[in-house]
């Protein structure tokens, strides 16, 4: 009877141990930026994807893509990307043709 209440008690505290360690994941922040300005700011459970927020306007630019460096070299998948630290996407702009010229 002993053993099976040790077997029991260990039981029990692996399972509480389990979730107080998923309960305690990790929660990162993501920054989106427009030329130095914030836009939002999203937080992010470790290891899941940021969703993207809704596309910011710029009067005479379109939006291009977000991008993950400053350098805009770099399109930020959403639906690949996890998230593992503390992240900054920037939005980038193409400016429209002029059409007076």
């Amino acid at each position: 009877m002993k053993k099976s209440l040790r077997v029991i008690f260990v039981l029990m505290c692996l399972v509480l141990l389990g979730t107080l360690i998923a309960g305690c994941a990790k929660t990162y922040k993501v920054s989106y930026y427009d030329n130095g300005t914030l836009i939002t700011t999203q937080n992010v459970k470790g290891g899941k994807m940021a969703t993207a927020p809704t596309k910011p306007t710029k009067e005479g630019y379109t939006f291009d893509n977000w991008y993950q460096d400053q350098g805009m070299t770099k399109k930020f998948d959403f639906k690949t990307m996890k998230i593992t630290k503390d992240t900054t996407i920037y939005a980038k702009f193409t400016e429209n043709p002029n059409p007076e010229s």
